[in-house]
């Protein structure tokens, strides 16, 4: 419990909290609603070496970056990432102006084996997935910028060194903090992949080629669809034969 555990960085980004983000339609959440839901909220450490996924963890997150900066979490990423590494369409605060070019998410539904929008019938971006500035998924991408971040991270440009070392630093389990290890591949690779309310990701950094890949699907199933579109782009990437 937070009471008896105290949170420190090492702990938020491992450890699985009990409490979630809302999905639309529930009353937008803010990061400080959700940080008053941690109050008393049942905390399971696990073992060390273990790590857990948690979304309410990254919105604690987000608060220590506005703590320790003293900046909001939306203009600390614009003058500290986005600026420098020239992302355009990258961004946390929602821009009306953007709305109209987010490609409309589609769940699948296995019972009738067909696709249904995730998006409202007016057509405007769910507040789940680009509303209020928050660190639990609230920030929209292009791929382009994607790749540039995950790139730009991987390469160490947005970390100290032993911060990188830590992030790829991999467990049994194949995890280090906040990065996967992908090792069905023809080459380890690092970084991470999956999906939810109707969209799919998979974005992949490989250290012997230093080529960075991601695939940003607007469905999430059935299987992960992202990943098929990387493995299809990596085999091109790296000259191996498609099967």
């Amino acid at each position: 419990r937070p009471s008896t555990i105290g949170f420190t960085v090492l702990v938020l980004v491992a450890t699985a909290c009990s409490s979630s983000s809302p999905p639309s339609p529930a009353p937008a959440p803010t990061p400080q609603t959700l940080a008053q839901a941690l109050v008393g909220a049942r905390i399971e450490t696990g073992a060390p070496g273990q790590y857990f996924f948690s979304y309410t963890d990254y919105v604690a997150l987000g608060a220590v970056i506005e703590q320790a900066s003293g900046m909001e979490v939306d203009a600390f990423f614009k003058q500290l990432v986005a600026a420098p590494l020239g992302l355009d369409r990258c961004l946390f605060d929602m821009d009306p102006a953007l709305a109209p070019d987010v490609a409309h998410g589609f769940a699948f539904d296995s019972a009738r084996s067909e696709y249904h929008s995730v998006f409202p019938a007016d057509g405007s971006v769910p507040t789940h997935l680009w509303g209020p500035v928050w660190t639990d998924h609230g920030i929209m991408c292009a791929a382009r910028d994607a790749a540039l971040f995950a790139d730009a991270l991987f390469r160490g440009q947005l970390s100290r060194p032993e911060t990188l070392a830590s992030m790829t630093s991999f467990t049994t389990e194949g995890y280090g903090l906040g990065v996967a290890r992908k090792t069905d591949s023809a080459r380890p690779l690092y970084g991470h992949a999956g999906l939810g309310a109707g969209f799919g990701a998979a974005a992949w950094y490989d250290p012997e080629l230093r080529l960075t890949i991601v695939a940003l699907v607007n469905a999430d199933g059935p299987g992960l669809l992202a990943a098929t579109v990387f493995e299809r782009m990596d085999h091109a990437y790296a000259g191996e034969a498609r099967p």
